[in-house]
């Protein structure tokens, strides 16, 4: 921003000329903030007889650099603290190419290592009343009545259900075996589970399958129209009806329960968050809980509770 560079004297001298030799407005500006606030410190901590504006760049420390820095810094962001610290580093060098003695700054202030920032994941709840009311609706289909429970009974994944085969029931046992992928399981491959559901389930499910013995249980209610390819173990063999799909599911809960449009209702995954976050307010034990939810990491029950580090720990 200027040409004009004379022999520095001072610190606030030297601090001026190289911030005239910066063409970018933007590098300047965060410069200025690092550098100026730098000098003006050791400028005010010196030894008595150097304070003030006359401070000699040569009688500036190591020591009183990363004092500066510390005191200026040391609680800031790790992204402010490297921005500073780069900012002093980039004046002190160019000093030093000019032949110019300089202090240098301290090797143990190192460029900080941001921290990832926590991520929090939040769970829709849904009152239990919430869904015996939604499912008290005489317009709801049964299909849907039966899923929806099945879903928060068992807190398994949605998809899980929407793949389960009549084969895969045991009503005697009110339990379902399901596969999902899960993270964190190193192989990528079909993980089996068994899946219990509890009264309400049990009220609509036998209902629902009738005198069905074989293929998916939730099914549409029309036949795949003519020249759409559906897989075989897609099929009802009894009644030629396709498997329910994920979108066609989560189309039938979002229209009944959108409060301002499509798009804006309850969510199949909210069903499952809601029936882990009641078990777990009923204070259920925190390794009943890991095998209900089945995920791969302990911590990932935090979304429903916070139980204590040492259970954790014993995890």
């Amino acid at each position: 921003m200027c040409s004009d560079l004379r022999p520095a004297c001072t610190a606030r001298e030297a601090a001026e000329q190289f911030l005239c030799s910066i063409d970018s407005f933007n590098t300047f500006r965060a410069y200025r903030i690092a550098i100026l606030r730098t000098v003006e410190w050791v400028e005010n901590h010196g030894p008595a007889d150097t304070y003030g504006t006359n401070r000699l760049l040569a009688s500036v420390t190591p020591e009183e650099i990363g004092q500066a820095m510390v005191s200026l810094w040391s609680a800031a962001r790790s992204s402010t603290w490297n921005a500073r610290r780069a900012a002093v580093l980039c004046w002190l060098s160019w000093c030093r190419e000019r032949g110019w003695t300089v202090p240098t700054v301290p090797a143990d202030l190192s460029r900080v290592k941001p921290s990832p920032e926590p991520v929090t994941v939040t769970v829709t709840v849904l009152s239990r009343v919430a869904i015996e009311s939604l499912t008290a609706r005489e317009a709801i289909h049964l299909r849907e009545k039966t899923l929806w429970w099945m879903i928060y009974e068992t807190c398994a994944r949605p998809r899980e259900l929407l793949q389960a085969d009549i084969e895969h029931l045991d009503l005697v046992e009110r339990s379902c075996r399901v596969q999902s992928r899960r993270s964190g399981n190193g192989s990528g491959r079909l993980v089996e589970a068994t899946v219990h559901w509890g009264p309400m389930t049990d009220q609509f499910l036998p209902r629902l399958l009738r005198d069905r013995t074989q293929g998916p249980v939730f099914v549409t209610h029309r036949r795949p129209r003519a020249g759409k390819f559906v897989g075989c173990g897609d099929l009802c063999p009894h009644t030629g009806l396709a498997r329910l799909s994920y979108d066609q599911a989560r189309y039938l809960l979002d229209s009944v329960t959108a409060v301002d449009g499509l798009g804006t209702g309850w969510r199949l995954h909210h069903l499952r968050d809601s029936g882990l976050a009641h078990l777990a307010a009923s204070g259920i034990d925190v390794d009943e809980l890991m095998s209900k939810a089945r995920h791969s990491r302990p911590g990932q029950l935090r979304r429903y509770v916070m139980p204590s580090e040492s259970k954790l720990m014993e995890l």
